[in-house]
Formats: structure tokens, C-alpha cells, sequence
């Protein structure tokens, strides 16, 4: 398998556009790709930009106008996007800007993606060297554990040093300190290879963590066939990778289970970055040794400053629905169904209403408002009566004109029945159910990443009592519960495919590629996303923010 690695990655592109019902990778990039941009397809597009040989224009153009339009949350995913356009060729201001305003904003993963956009750029306005020593400074580890970096706790972890090793790779021969870090961090990855060649991250055995040592293997142009540091029992990085290949040429996150669409695209960017490393892999070899390396070969992007600068075109796309991207941890999602509907915020932030809505309804001494519908149909026949005076008084009071005015006006009327117009007061006191059929109790929680986040204590809901009406999901009570505490909510998607991507603007792929929101009913997590499972009586729901370790 080493030496087909070319031919695997050939094998996952292609199969990708075959199963998005795409004509050709063009095709795809400018209709599926188009459609999922911002949703976690950079890194394809990224490793697609090494060859040269495709136009991203449709694409970046409808990233741009997510980015510029604030549609794009969470600075890591914001940093993502970023170097995903300037591997398209297009850069302007707000690309240096997100370097300037994100980096460090979400700990040593911003740092990371922070460096790899200043890699790329002339003259960036941000000293390179101090997000370095930011990054070298979150080192962690002692002589058991090892050497490296991770996004919380004492202990490094395999991906997150990987991450860290990519982005300084480029300054290995001429930084003394980087270099030093760097050795000590592939000591620890050594000693982190199983015996099959593959790696754990958070416990769990996975192809992603391998992917992510040999894209940094790569761009320290270390080649893992011949290095004995990477070679256990025989077995290469890329062995590892390949043990999590299936019959069709996709690849599972755990060993023998289904395919993942995440696992593979990192194994795509993985083997194009090793193409990159050895020129004699037929596989999108050019002048670039790095992954990250993503300015184009005949584009010179601008220093910040400059106002002459490229500017990102406007959206050419008229299809704004973005598509699933399966992520690893989200098991909220239907993973039978691809498509989701734009990314869309369903829920306004604003302060928590603890009243009971309950007894407010129920009590009679509580004077009722006047419906809008009923000032509106006042309004309309007032307006009526005042056009069919003026009929007269122009003496064009036919038959047909008044029954015109009469007709248009019982239109209005009608349509106004069906529009539902709430305060923020009223929306977020709208927690009423049906006939109730039981109860449950939920919590949202952030634990793996409370220091980064203003809940220092990783509780964002207490755990609270939720009634439910018979054939209400997951989803239903979590909808209740968020606007009955007046939290922001980000889904996905819709009927039975509902996707969770952020809650209080904490977004999937925030703290890492395995990084999402998780649900788990009495402690475990449903394979069924949680639009499909159906509340029980006495269900502990929680949603957790997870980096990819298994949720106790």
C-alpha cells in the first residue's frame, strides 16, 4: 500500500464526487463544494489547490460572503476558512485581519492556525515570532507522558502535536527553539505509535491522528518508510492509516465500523501532503513541500497594508444550502442523510426568562393582549371603507372596483391569520407542550474546554426539568429548554437530520478536527441523531462539548 498512496488518494476524491452525484471534480467543486463551503470541505479544497489544475473561483466566492458576512463562527473555523481562500488565490484585508483579532482567542489551536496564516503571507503585520514563542510556551508533558501539546489538561495529545509540529515546521532549520520543541515533540509521537503503525488520540484509536503525524512528517520532509522512529513491528505511519481503508476505498474512525467521511478527507490531505514531501509520487508534485504552503505559484499576496490588494469576488452562487459534512463526534446527525439546509441560527440570544410561563397563562387576573391580526383587520377595512369613499367621489364606484378593494382586502386579512409575529418576551416564554406525557431532566456542559470559554466551571445549563408530549425528540426538549434559559442554539438540516453545530457560540471544529457537540441519553450516546429519538419519561439528556474523547 506505501507505494499506491497517490492512488488511494486518487481513489477517496473520486469516490466523493461519485457519491455527491458530481460530473467531474470541476463540477463538484462548483456545486457541491459550492453548497458546503464554510461547513468543514476546506480541507479538500486546500489539498485539491496544490495541483494547479482547477478553477475554485464559484467556491471561494461563496465562502468569501459567508466570512464577510459573519456566517462564519468560531475563530478557529474563521482561521480555517481564511487559509482555505488564500489557497484559492483570493486575500484581502479582512484575512490579515482575522489573523490579527483570532489568534490565541481559542488557545494553542488558534495559535496554530494563526501561524499557518501568517506563513502565508509577505510581510505580515503580526510578528510570526511571538505566536512561536506563544505556541512553544503550551508545551506540556513531563518524562512519563512526554513532550507536546493538547487543548487542555497535562497530558499532550497525538493530533494536537501534530497540529503544532505542521504549523512550525517552516522554521525548523533556522530556529534554534523550534527545532529543540519540535525533537522533543516527534520523541513523543515515536513513542506514541502502536504496534500496527496507527496512533490514539484521547484513548481512541484512530486513522485522523495518523494522517495528522504524517502531514507533519511531510512537512519536516521526513519520510516514515525509512525512518525507524516511525516503524513499529514492521509497521509504516501509512500502514496505520491504511488498516482503516474499506472495500470501496473510504476509510472508518474505528477500526471495522463504517465509513466516515471526516476519516476520509484527512486521509486525503495526509497522502497529497506526503506527494508533496517525495517528488517521485505522481501525485500533485510541485515546487510546495508543505500542506500549508498555500499561496499559489503565480499569485503574490499582498502585506497587509496594502491597499491595491486582490479583493475577494462577490458570490456567484445561487445556491447558498450548505451540505453535511459528517464530523466525528457529532452523533446528532443522521449520518443516512447528507444534505442539511444552511446553516442557520434558530435561536436569538437574550436574557433568561424564569418565570412560569405556566402560571401566567393560568392566571385570571392576567389581562390578554389584543391580537396584531384583529388591529391589522381594523386597519385594513378602515382603509377600505376610505378607498371605496373616494370611488364614489371620483364617481368610478363601479360594481367591479368595489368588489376588487373587497377582495384584496379580505386577502390581506386572510394572510395576516397565518403570520406569527413574537417579541423576544413572547419567543422565549413560548415553552408550553401538548398533553404531557412525562419529564426529563437536561444539561449543556463544556468541561473539556471550560478555561477557554467564560464558563469557567464548563456548566452553560444547569440541569433542569423539561416536560414532553408524546412523539417530541431529543431535539424537541432541547429547543424547549434553551429558549426557556434564553441561550443561542446553531442547527443544521431539518426533519429528522437536525444537526447541532454551535450552542452559545461554541462551534464544531472549534478546538479541533474531532471537536464537536455530543448528546448522551442516561450516559450513553444514541447512534440515531436527535431529531429521531423519541423522549422517555425520566431521560437524563446531556449535550457536551467534546475534543474527541469518549463523554462519561
Amino acid at each position: 500500500m506505501q507505494a499506491d498512496t497517490a492512488d488511494v488518494a486518487e481513489q477517496i476524491i473520486t469516490l466523493r464526487v461519485k457519491n455527491d452525484n458530481a460530473d467531474s471534480l470541476q463540477h463538484w467543486l462548483d456545486t457541491k463544494a459550492v453548497s458546503s463551503a464554510g461547513n468543514g470541505i476546506e480541507w479538500y479544497v486546500m489539498a485539491l489547490s496544490h495541483s494547479n489544475q482547477y478553477d475554485f473561483s464559484k467556491y471561494a466566492a461563496a465562502l468569501s460572503e459567508k466570512m464577510l458576512n459573519g456566517k462564519i463562527k468560531g475563530a478557529v473555523a474563521q482561521q480555517r476558512c481564511a487559509l482555505t481562500l488564500i489557497s484559492c488565490g483570493y486575500t484581502n484585508s479582512e484575512v490579515l485581519r482575522i489573523a490579527l483579532e483570532n489568534s490565541g482567542k481559542q488557545g494553542v489551536m488558534s495559535y496554530i492556525y494563526g501561524l499557518h496564516l501568517l506563513n502565508n503571507f509577505q510581510n505580515p503585520p503580526v510578528s510570526k515570532e511571538k505566536i512561536i514563542d506563544n505556541i512553544l510556551s503550551s508545551m506540556i508533558g513531563d518524562n512519563t507522558t512526554g513532550f507536546g501539546w493538547a487543548i487542555s489538561g497535562t497530558v499532550p495529545d497525538v493530533d494536537v502535536t501534530a497540529m503544532a509540529v505542521q504549523a512550525l515546521a517552516p522554521f525548523y532549520i533556522t530556529n534554534g527553539s523550534v527545532k529543540q520543541s519540535v525533537d522533543i515533540a516527534l520523541q513523543f509521537l515515536s513513542a506514541s505509535q502502536l504496534e500496527n503503525g496507527d496512533f490514539k488520540s484521547m484513548g481512541i484509536a484512530n486513522p485522523e491522528s495518523g494522517s495528522q503525524v504524517l502531514m507533519a512528517l511531510s512537512g519536516l520532509g521526513i519520510d516514515c518508510r525509512n525512518d525507524s522512529r516511525f516503524i513499529k513491528n514492521g509497521n509504516t505511519v501509512i500502514d496505520g492509516i491504511m488498516r482503516y481503508s474499506l472495500s470501496n476505498g473510504e476509510f472508518c474512525h474505528i477500526y471495522g465500523k463504517e465509513a466516515n467521511q471526516n476519516s476520509s478527507m484527512q486521509a486525503f490531505c495526509a497522502f497529497v501532503a506526503e506527494g508533496l514531501r517525495d517528488k517521485n509520487i505522481n501525485f500533485y508534485s510541485f515546487a510546495k513541500n508543505n500542506l500549508y504552503d498555500l499561496t499559489p505559484n503565480d499569485t503574490t499576496l499582498p502585506s497587509g497594508n496594502n491597499s491595491s490588494s486582490q479583493q475577494i469576488p462577490p458570490s456567484t452562487s445561487q445556491n447558498d444550502v450548505p451540505s453535511s459534512e459528517n464530523s466525528l463526534v457529532n452523533s446528532n446527525i443522521n449520518e443516512s442523510t447528507e444534505t442539511k439546509d444552511e446553516q442557520q441560527e434558530f435561536l436569538e440570544s437574550s436574557e433568561p426568562d424564569n418565570t412560569n410561563n405556566s402560571n401566567k397563562n393560568d392566571n385570571p387576573n392576567r389581562k390578554s393582549k389584543t391580537p396584531w391580526q384583529l388591529w391589522f383587520a381594523i386597519a385594513v377595512l378602515s382603509i377600505v371603507a376610505v378607498c371605496i369613499a373616494i370611488l364614489y367621489i371620483t364617481k368610478r364606484a363601479t360594481a367591479k372596483n368595489i368588489i376588487s378593494v373587497i377582495i384584496i382586502a379580505f386577502v390581506l386579512i386572510l394572510i395576516s391569520l397565518f403570520i406569527k409575529i413574537e417579541s423576544s418576551e413572547q419567543y422565549y416564554s413560548n415553552t408550553q407542550v401538548g398533553k404531557i406525557k412525562g419529564t426529563v431532566t437536561l444539561e449543556i456542559v463544556c468541561d473539556e474546554i471550560a478555561e477557554f470559554t467564560k464558563y469557567p466551571d464548563g456548566c452553560i445549563m444547569n440541569a433542569c426539568e423539561i416536560e414532553f408530549s408524546a412523539g417530541e425528540s431529543v431535539f424537541d426538549v432541547t429547543s424547549r429548554a434553551v429558549r426557556k434559559n434564553g441561550l443561542l442554539i446553531e442547527k443544521n438540516g431539518g426533519s429528522n437530520s437536525v444537526y447541532i453545530s454551535g450552542i452559545e457560540g461554541i462551534y464544531e471544529f472549534d478546538y479541533g478536527e474531532l471537536s464537536g457537540w455530543v448528546y448522551l441519553v442516561n450516559g450513553e450516546s444514541p447512534n440515531v441523531g436527535c431529531a429521531s429519538y423519541e423522549a422517555k419519561d425520566g431521560d437524563k439528556i446531556v449535550w457536551a462539548y467534546t475534543t474527541g474523547k469518549e463523554i462519561s
